[in-house]
């Protein structure tokens, strides 16, 4: 009986195409490997998620719209059933629930506790806006991750950065070494004031690009990166003429984290997402995609950037046992952008792309071991590389 459920569990998920677990044991073990990939219980997952998961019902939409992984945070004072019941509701839905403990000390290592057996529970949540050091100085959210892995061995200790000055982007190595999860923000549509482009962006395409890579370039050995990707609005901190990214700029903001190396995605935040009806449309869309590619690519494919030649033009090629795909993303604003660069590719010479979503842009070609084509602005194109 039990080879038979756990046989049924395997083909749901292969199907589905998400994380591996919950094969009715209450304790669930994680890592990252040296080479940043997240481990469940020895098997690669990558995850998909949304900040404030406030209720059992949100664990419902989300689980229902394809995500795998939320976060969800503890106030202090408040009901910690409430707490419970969205990891009960996490555990019985097969999602994944990351604890924010960045509330009072005391308080941070008695949750780290309460949920460490805990299957539904992947990570802890050492530290939000850590760079900005408003609440906890460097040794002090040094000293909470070290807690959380003590206290909690089988789980994770995440921490997110603003990445919004010069300053705290160039101290950015030294607090992606002291988690398992490091989550960089980007969100760059109509920010605030404060939040600063890196040097010389055109926009806020090419700056999610050139943020992610700059933190994906420091990034030490077993830890995993995990952009923080926009899909809210400003206005909600005072910007009046702040505005949601538009579908187009959300399906870039992903593929852009993909190609700089990207372990997993958390999308800031699911209050007032849904009410932007077409924006929910296209992220549950979006997560269909990475369902489909969680398998062949992003678990069991080895990335490696491609030179396009074209500051606008970002690609990237996976290869693997299950196939070699290619990405190729258009970061300007505006302006549509012919592409023309080689393929560095066993098939090259010979092969032949295939569109991997066909009611998605394409209209690249690869002739004699070149890439060819046009992307318009914004748009985003995803192949299988064929023999």
């Amino acid at each position: 009986m039990r080879i038979k459920l756990f046989e049924r569990w395997m083909v749901r998920w292969i199907m589905a195409v998400v994380c591996l677990g919950f094969s009715g044991a209450t304790f669930a073990d994680w890592n990252v490997r040296e080479d940043g990939m997240i481990l469940h219980n020895g098997e690669p997952v990558f995850l998909v998620g949304l900040y404030q998961i406030n209720s059992p019902a949100d664990v419902a939409v989300i689980a229902k719209a394809g995500f795998n992984w939320g976060t969800a945070k503890y106030t202090l004072g408040s009901d910690i059933t409430r707490l419970d019941k969205i990891i009960d509701a996490a555990e019985r839905h097969h999602i994944f629930i990351q604890v924010s403990v960045s509330s009072e000390d005391v308080v941070a290592a008695r949750l780290t506790a309460r949920y460490r057996d805990r299957a539904g529970v992947i990570s802890f949540d050492a530290e939000d806006d850590a760079d900005d050091e408003k609440y906890r100085s460097f040794a002090q959210v040094r000293a909470k991750a070290q807690a959380i892995r003590r206290t909690a061995p089988g789980k994770l200790a995440y921490l997110s950065l603003t990445a919004w000055s010069p300053k705290r982007r160039a101290e950015g190595r030294k607090w992606l070494s002291i988690v398992d999860l490091a989550g960089v923000q980007s969100y760059p549509i109509t920010p605030i004031p404060g939040y600063s482009y890196q040097k010389g962006a055109a926009g806020p395409l090419e700056e999610n690009f050139d943020r992610l890579c700059h933190y994906m370039n420091l990034l030490p050995p077993h830890c995993a990166f995990i952009p923080n990707l926009q899909a809210f609005s400003w206005a909600d901190n005072g910007r009046r003429d702040a505005r949601y990214p538009t579908p187009r700029e959300l399906r870039n903001f992903t593929y852009t984290a993909l190609i700089t190396g990207a372990r997993g995605i958390l999308y800031y935040r699911l209050p007032n997402l849904r009410e932007q009806k077409a924006l929910w449309a296209e992220l549950k869309m979006i997560v269909r995609e990475l369902k489909r590619l969680h398998g062949p690519m992003l678990t069991t494919g080895k990335r490696t950037m491609v030179d396009t030649g074209e500051r606008f033009i970002k690609a990237a090629i996976w290869t693997g046992k299950k196939g070699d795909y290619l990405v190729v993303i258009n970061v300007h604003e505006t302006e549509k952008k012919k592409v023309s660069f080689k393929l560095d590719h066993s098939s090259a010479g010979h092969g032949r792309l295939i569109p991997v979503f066909l009611n998605r842009p394409k209209g690249l070609w690869l002739r004699n071991g070149k890439i060819v084509g046009s992307l318009k602005a914004g748009d985003v194109h995803v192949y299988k590389v064929l023999n």
